[in-house]
């Protein structure tokens, strides 16, 4: 089946009728409609607005991971584990988006979680990660530290590990996965904006309208909504009530210049305020930092990104107590991607819903939790 690009898809090239209708280009989205494809579901129909994956999707931190901060809490054990099982799916099967990453833990000497901890949670995730882990976690000395983020003020830290993670071209993997489904059968088309949803006898028919503005109905036995934050302004735009009540959280970036890290760095802020945990992931290749304003933060190797919570902490702080020679390290700040909260969700975990709308009613069903 085709993939439509942006800019060459019209609405008379998209059939009439077809099972499912994603409506998001983003990876839930195009994750979907390939899981779908996969299982012979080939009239299924992916719709987005604009580019495949150009909205939260290519705005992400660049990682493959487990989650090591969810190890807080014994309830997130389970999700853990399965985040390292699709890790070790993903570096199999696209080897040239992800890869290893190896990544300093720096111990703060004031704030922050004691050492025990830390070992503790690194030995955990070790454990999680199976037989087959990229690398078990070390103590580091300084000489150590040195040659893999000379950047960075030793003096403020007591100790340090090193773990490892996996990274990737989020963009392109988004891209992967969309030319997949299409391969798989699937329709992708970019471009299309869905403009109205409404119930009928043969369950729903979606309105779309493409960048000409000529529009046509399609009708389908199922809609997937995956537009991520938009979702609710989606189904309200439509005259529809959303089941699950929820918030937007927009992700706030600054780019950094080059700081010579050789490994990925997770960082606790100086700042640690209580009830809130400030971690960072911090990148190495290129020289962006992406801080995220969401309740935690991270710094990384890769994507010259990294992230971090400028709600509750200032960047300048960080780059200035944690960083050497950090005058005038912040080139741009910008703000891109969005998270949805649920609204009683008390801000961890992050839960996201995906709508899946059926011929007789509509239901709110949780896919995909991080």
């Amino acid at each position: 089946m085709p993939y439509l690009p942006l800019n060459q898809s019209k609405v008379e090239q998209l059939p009439s009728r077809v099972r499912t209708i994603v409506i998001g280009g983003g990876i839930h989205g195009v994750g979907v409609a390939h899981d779908l494809a996969s299982r012979d579901w080939r009239d299924t129909l992916l719709l987005d607005k604009g580019a495949i994956g150009e909205a939260t999707s290519s705005a992400s931190t660049k990682l493959i991971h487990g989650g090591l901060r969810y190890l807080k809490r014994i309830s997130q054990f389970s999700m853990v584990f399965k985040s390292l099982e699709e890790r070790k799916i993903l570096l199999k099967l696209v080897p040239d988006l992800v890869r290893p990453v190896e990544f300093l833990y720096p111990v703060l000497k004031k704030g922050g979680m004691p050492s025990f901890m830390i070992r503790i949670g690194l030995f955990l995730y070790d454990l999680l990660a199976g037989r087959k882990a990229l690398g078990k976690h070390r103590a580091l000395s300084s000489k150590d530290v040195e040659s893999l983020a000379p950047g960075l003020n030793q003096h403020r830290f007591k100790s340090f590990f090193s773990f490892w993670d996996a990274q990737t071209d989020d963009l392109s993997l988004v891209i992967r996965v969309a030319s997949s489904a299409a391969k798989l059968g699937a329709t992708i088309a970019e471009g299309i904006e869905v403009v109205g949803i409404t119930q009928n006898s043969d369950g729903w028919l979606v309105r779309t309208r493409d960048a000409a503005g000529e529009t046509k109905e399609i009708s389908c036995l199922y809609i997937v909504n995956c537009s991520g934050p938009w979702m609710n302004q989606l189904l309200e735009d439509c005259g529809l009530k959303p089941k699950v009540e929820g918030i937007n959280n927009r992700g706030s970036h600054i780019v950094i210049r080059d700081i010579n890290l050789s490994c990925g760095v997770f960082l606790e802020s100086p700042n640690h305020l209580k009830y809130i945990s400030s971690e960072g992931v911090l990148n190495p290749q290129p020289k962006r930092i992406v801080f995220d304003s969401t309740i935690d933060f991270a710094v990384f190797p890769n994507p010259t990104r990294d992230f971090f919570d400028l709600h509750f902490t200032n960047p300048n702080e960080i780059t200035r107590v944690l960083i050497k020679n950090n005058q005038g390290i912040i080139l741009k700040e910008f703000s891109i991607g969005f998270e949805k909260f649920k609204t009683d969700s008390n801000f961890a975990p992050v839960v996201y819903y995906i709508t899946v709308m059926t011929p007789r009613n509509q239901k709110t069903k949780t896919i995909i939790k991080l």
